[in-house]
């Protein structure tokens, strides 16, 4: 890890932080941005389970864009959270604590092994991605996200 991503990590007062195409490893310490209100990673490599900590880290957390992840089984808690971006080859999705959310746009990839290992698993479906979320507004599905919802 560089000198530089240390600094990153530092700036607990960030309110917005875009990162693209890099890699991170946070401090074992880092805890979360307690003022971030956006958050947008791109083909950002990072042990999936820190994507789960760093959003819980965030309590002000208003929009989310995650894309390009890779089987990432993704749970979101985020009490503030008004806009989410997926798209990616996910795993699993599962919206917890995030009453606020208004607009959600997921673009899922699915190749046909991961939609065998889908149907194989009783884990996903509408409720469970859904079931968090009373005041969408807007729901904008692209790719297999009707196929994922269906299996």
């Amino acid at each position: 890890m560089s000198g530089s991503e240390h600094r990153l990590f530092a700036c607990l007062k960030l309110t917005s932080l875009e990162l693209l195409r890099c890699e991170l490893d946070p401090p074992p310490e880092f805890r979360g941005f307690s003022c971030l209100r956006y958050l947008n990673l791109q083909q950002v490599l990072v042990a999936p389970e820190f994507i789960e900590n760093l959003i819980s880290g965030c309590p002000l957390l208003e929009s989310l864009t995650l894309s390009y992840f890779d089987s990432l089984a993704l749970t979101v808690c985020a009490p503030n959270l008004k806009y989410l971006k997926l798209e990616g080859e996910f795993k699993d999705i599962c919206l917890k604590c995030t009453p606020l959310l208004v607009v959600i746009s997921v673009a899922m990839y699915m190749t046909d092994d991961k939609t065998e290992q889908f149907e194989q698993s009783s884990g996903c479906n509408f409720d469970k991605f859904l079931g968090g979320v009373p005041c969408l507004e807007k729901l904008t599905e692209q790719i297999y996200f009707t196929k994922y919802m269906s299996i």
